[in-house]
C-alpha cells in the first residue's frame, strides 16, 4: 500500500476509528502508529475519535454475570458437594476447578461476536451508539436529546449491495438505552449491510426511505 493512499480522508477516518476502538491489530496497528508521526491529519483524526468516544467510557457500567452463569457453575459442580474439605490438596483442586468453570462459562456467555456503530451528526458528534451481539436484536443508546421537528422521526435502515433496503425501526429522541428487535430479513445478514439514518414523517417508518438520508456507516467488528 503506497503512502499516498493514507492521504485519503475516508481511509484515514476508518483507520483512526479502528485504532481508537482497539480493532486494529498486529502489523497494521504498528504501521499506523508509525504513520501518526508522519501524517499530522491522522493524529488529528485519532484525537477527534477519542473525544467522540470519551463519553461512552464514562457511562459504561460494570458487567454482572447473569444468573444462568452461576446456575451453570452449580450444575457443573453438583448440588451434593461436601461442605468441608478434609485435605488441603482437595481444597486447592476444587478452587482450580471453580476458577476454570467460571472462566469457561463467562467466556461462552460474554465473548460473542460484537458489532458496533456510532451514528454521528453533521458536526461529527456521536448521537446514537448501536451494538449488535446477534442477529435478532440491537442495543441502542441515545447519548443526547434530539430536537426533532413535529411529526418527524429518525429511522434506522439496512442497505445491502444489491439495492435491497430494510427499515429497522425508529430511533429514540430521548437519552437512554433501549433494545430494538430486528424484523425478518429473508436470510440476509444485517452485519453485511450499510447502516443508514433518514428523517421521515412519523410515527412509523415507511417501507422505503422518503426523507433525507442524514447518515451512512458500516459496522465495526470488535
Amino acid at each position: 500500500m503506497s503512502a499516498m493512499r493514507y492521504r485519503q480522508p475516508e481511509l484515514q477516518e476508518r483507520l483512526a476509528s479502528e485504532y481508537v476502538l482497539g480493532t486494529l491489530h498486529g502489523r497494521a496497528r504498528q504501521r499506523f502508529e508509525h504513520l501518526l508521526a508522519e501524517i499530522p491529519e491522522l493524529a488529528d483524526r485519532v484525537a477527534a475519535w477519542q473525544a467522540r468516544l470519551e463519553p461512552l467510557d464514562e457511562e459504561l457500567a460494570p458487567v454482572t454475570p447473569p444468573a444462568e452463569v452461576w446456575g451453570g457453575i452449580e450444575a457443573h459442580l453438583g448440588a451434593a458437594a461436601p461442605r468441608r474439605w478434609r485435605r488441603l490438596t482437595l481444597l486447592a483442586t476444587a478452587a482450580t476447578v471453580v476458577v476454570a468453570l467460571v472462566s469457561i462459562l463467562l467466556y461462552r456467555q460474554l465473548l460473542q461476536p460484537q458489532h458496533l456503530l456510532v451514528v454521528t451528526d453533521e458536526h461529527a458528534q456521536p448521537i446514537w451508539v448501536v451494538q449488535a451481539s446477534n442477529e435478532k436484536r440491537l442495543k441502542i443508546k441515545t447519548l443526547k436529546s434530539m430536537a426533532m421537528p413535529e411529526n418527524k422521526v429518525c429511522v434506522l435502515w439496512f442497505e445491502w449491495p444489491d439495492g435491497h433496503v430494510q427499515p429497522v425501526g425508529v430511533l429514540s429522541d430521548d437519552p437512554g438505552e433501549r433494545v430494538m428487535s430486528l424484523p425478518s430479513m429473508d436470510r440476509r445478514d444485517p452485519m453485511r449491510a450499510t447502516v443508514a439514518v433518514s428523517i421521515e414523517q412519523g410515527p412509523r417508518p415507511p417501507p422505503q426511505p422518503r426523507g433525507e438520508i442524514v447518515f451512512r456507516g458500516r459496522w465495526i467488528e470488535l
